[in-house]
């Protein structure tokens, strides 16, 4: 695919896997988008280990200046993929046609916390009988992004603050929760973390 910045491109590709036979791709980038995909199948990326893709949706990108260079295929069944990789901002919109008659549920934006010291947690309730609070019901998404130049952020399920984490948002990085389960934010470090926490919830009826 031509375009005209260097630093900014897209490839196309569909590619077919035979069953016990593993497929490699030699393409440039840091962002991967299976947009379709007959089965679930695994794959690796510059001969790395490979991991498990379900199947259609699933996007990643590398962090910082990483890139790769080769990707390689492999399913237990005969599967047909197309994706898209290269250098990128992915975004997936969906257009819904709403009737005439139908109504769009609103929403309200709740800021959370700027900043957790050393070693501290912040709670983030995902419903209103967890103590979201006033007025809201149950949360649709969560947005946190982490400002600190070198510090990550621990995002733990429920309201354990000793329980494993289940994601992290690494330095300088945004990740967005669609869940309405509560949450805590965890900062490990010996120093205070920055952060922006944005969090959207259904009103109260």
């Amino acid at each position: 695919m031509n375009n005209p910045s260097p630093n900014s491109f897209i490839e196309r590709r569909t590619v077919d896997l035979v069953p016990g036979h593993t497929l490699p791709v030699n393409i440039y980038g840091k962002v991967f988008a299976c947009t379709m995909s007959t089965g679930a199948f695994e794959m690796n990326f510059n001969d790395g280990a490979f991991f498990p893709v379900p199947g259609s949706g699933v996007r990643w990108s590398l962090i910082g200046e990483d890139r790769f260079s080769r990707l390689a295929f492999r399913a237990a069944i005969g599967t047909t993929l197309e994706f898209y990789a290269g250098n990128f901002f992915w975004e997936e919109n969906t257009v819904i046609i709403i009737p005439p008659t139908s109504k769009v549920a609103q929403t309200i934006i709740k800021p959370g916390p700027i900043l957790i010291g050393a070693g501290l947690t912040v709670a983030l309730p995902g419903t209103a009988a967890t103590g979201a609070g006033a007025g809201l019901d149950y949360r649709k998404y969560v947005n946190i992004t982490n400002l600190d130049a070198a510090l990550d952020l621990e995002v733990i399920n429920g309201t354990n603050p000793a329980a494993n984490p289940v994601a992290t948002v690494f330095a300088r990085q945004a990740n967005v929760f669609e869940t309405s389960d509560d949450l805590i934010l965890k900062n490990t470090n010996p120093s205070d973390l920055v952060i922006r926490v944005m969090e959207v919830f259904y009103p109260e009826e």
